[in-house]
């Protein structure tokens, strides 16, 4: 090989390895989505006036409920997180804004309010979120909610305390991000549906 057909030979194989890196920095990768929750009421709220202030307090989680990555169960007790659909904030934050403004249209207060345990109020709401993930082990795949709430009479206010756990389980039309997502809202409305009938039926005095 002559020193000419060595200089080309080098130069089209620079060329070529300098093109192969440039498609695969081009490669196209999974896009991360963002979802929120918004859970819909099948029924109106009630239309009688109610009396109070809540404070809605912030929500915890456990610890499988506290990053926003969507978490998978899969069969053979294997759960994996799903690091390309995610919530927008963390789920306790979601269930602590949508509670908030679900017991606002419930009337059952004459005012709701979202903050923290030095604002005076009649009662405050606290929450925990026990588990939200979709549940893929087996046929029809299922979202899965599990919430907990406590309400305390406010630091100068009198009342019995209430303790609640509510679990809902929706099957799934799919098992695409959007399906999931559904059948969350589904769950959660159904556990704010139950939430609200139980404080209209808690003694406050």
């Amino acid at each position: 090989m002559t020193d000419r057909t060595s200089t080309r030979f080098l130069s089209l194989l620079f060329v070529s390895l300098f093109l192969g890196s440039c498609t695969g920095l081009s490669r196209e990768y999974p896009q991360i989505r963002l979802y929120t929750l918004d859970p819909v009421r099948s029924a109106p709220p009630s239309s009688a006036q109610g009396d109070g202030v809540l404070l809605v307090k912030a929500f915890t989680a456990s610890s499988t409920s506290v990053g926003t990555n969507f978490l998978l169960r899969r069969g053979g007790g294997r759960v994996e997180k799903d690091y390309y659909n995610r919530f927008i904030v963390v789920p306790p934050d979601l269930a602590q804004d949508n509670a908030s403004a679900w017991l606002r249209e419930s009337a059952l207060f004459a005012d709701v309010r979202q903050g923290s345990s030095n604002e005076a109020a009649d009662w405050e709401l606290t929450g925990h979120v026990v588990s939200m993930e979709g549940d893929f082990s087996g046929e029809p795949s299922a979202a899965v909610m599990e919430l907990q709430f406590v309400l305390e009479p406010g630091r100068n206010a009198a009342g019995e305390r209430f303790f609640g756990t509510y679990a809902e389980r929706i099957d799934l039309e799919s098992s695409s991000p959007s399906a999931l997502i559904a059948g969350w809202d589904a769950a959660f409305a159904a556990i704010l549906t139950r939430l609200e009938s139980d404080l209209a039926a808690h003694p406050r005095e």
